[in-house]
């Protein structure tokens, strides 16, 4: 089985939970032509904003740009298409098939970069306004990495890409996709990287996050956990810090790897269960905000873990928050958006998401990443609706369905 979801349902993992062995069939399926009704593959990538032009990855699988301002399409779509040899990624018989897109489009100048869940990164020509037909750039050049894409890609300053596979390793590649290193950490990475100056820190399902030397890849070093890490961790000041399925949350010193603090902070098992830590942690005025599948968001010292506030949101929380100014957005899967005020913690339900078509009203579900720019968060849903909020008053600016192009 030539995706992410293979560790999970192999031995040398312990039996996971319902929900996640749900999410590693619906993973599986994404990649045939067909699934899941759709006639392609299924994602729910997040998007990336410039100047007055958003940018963002449809649950159809092709990468869409819109005007800022009221949501119109510029330009055509770019579809993302793999082959798929007889049987390959779930399919039953070969052929073409659309591309799943989990991983949220990053801009860098005139390119926009993009991770398939095929296991290819592509690179488009952007002039502002639209995207270019064809790929200028992939990685790899020929075939495909031996495993998917799920996390986000990260670019730091000389134009470098860092991306995890579920094939277990990071990679490094440069502004036109060409390798320069890899690292293989032995287990599938559906986690998002974190870089600083010259450190990448990422964790994978064999419950460790690793510290990279960026500019070799080399290993500085490693911190095993008891669980499974599928969030980005976030590097504040000389830490690193970041939440796992084991229902802990963790601080790293940044150059050793050695624990500064755990959420809860004790060593015990019969610690009142937390669920787990999937969604981003943000880190703001000295406290870190790590948001988790049992609908709450921790506020946590930085320094010490202390519990600062806790946010009770109502709701399941997958999709990764986004800061905007003083305050950071949130979305439960029920729809939720909420904004945290990180200089009084105070909490405020800004709109609650339903999508109506003619005298039929549908809840929407949010799982995929939060963005945002010029105090507009961008959510985009499994109904394939992109919305645009205002984080002040929560009005609802506009709504585009991505899979039909109606407003």
């Amino acid at each position: 089985m030539k995706t992410g979801c293979r560790g999970l349902l192999h031995g040398r993992h312990r039996i996971l939970p319902l929900a996640i062995i749900l999410l590693a069939v619906i993973l599986t399926a994404a990649g045939c032509s067909g699934a899941l009704g759709r006639g392609v593959a299924q994602g729910w990538a997040g998007g990336a904003v410039t100047d007055d032009t958003v940018i963002v990855g449809s649950r159809g699988g092709k990468i869409i740009v819109l005007n800022a301002e009221d949501g119109t399409i510029q330009g055509d779509p770019v579809v993302l298409v793999t082959q798929v040899p007889s049987g390959g990624f779930g399919c039953s018989a070969g052929g073409s098939a659309g591309v799943a897109i989990y991983s949220s489009p990053v801009i860098r100048d005139d390119l926009v970069y993009v991770g398939g869940y095929n296991g290819k990164v592509y690179a488009f020509l952007f002039d502002g306004e639209s995207l270019s037909a064809e790929s200028e750039y992939d990685f790899p050049r020929e075939g495909y990495l031996g495993g998917s894409i799920v996390g986000e890609l990260a670019i730091d300053q000389e134009d470098r890409v860092y991306f995890g596979s579920s094939d277990g390793k990071v990679y490094a590649v440069d502004a036109t996709l060409r390798s320069i290193w890899e690292y293989d950490t032995g287990d599938e990475i559906w986690s998002s990287p974190a870089i600083t100056d010259d450190t990448l820190f990422i964790g994978n399902f064999g419950k460790k996050l690793y510290a990279l030397d960026i500019a070799d890849g080399s290993e500085r070093w490693q911190f095993e956990t008891k669980g499974a890490i599928i969030a980005a961790p976030v590097v504040y000041e000389d830490k690193v810090y970041f939440g796992t399925f084991g229902r802990r949350f963790y601080a790293a010193d940044t150059a050793t790897g050695e624990e500064v603090w755990r959420f809860p902070a004790t060593d015990s098992d019969e610690v009142k269960p937390r669920n787990w830590f999937w969604a981003n942690p943000l880190a703001s005025n000295g406290t870190i905000y790590a948001p988790n599948l049992d609908g709450k968001v921790y506020a946590l010292d930085a320094d010490t873990g202390a519990l600062v506030a806790e946010f009770d949101l109502g709701g399941p929380i997958s999709s990764s928050p986004v800061m905007v100014g003083e305050l950071i957005i949130v979305a439960t899967e029920n729809g939720d958006v909420y904004s945290l005020n990180t200089t009084d913690n105070h909490k405020t339900l800004l709109v609650h998401l339903e999508d109506v078509v003619g005298e039929k009203v549908y809840e929407e579900t949010v799982q995929a990443p939060l963005f945002a720019g010029d105090g507009v968060v961008y959510v985009h849903t499994l109904r394939d609706n992109l919305y645009a909020i205002n984080v002040q008053t929560g009005e609802v600016l506009w709504k585009k369905s991505l899979t039909s192009g109606d407003s």
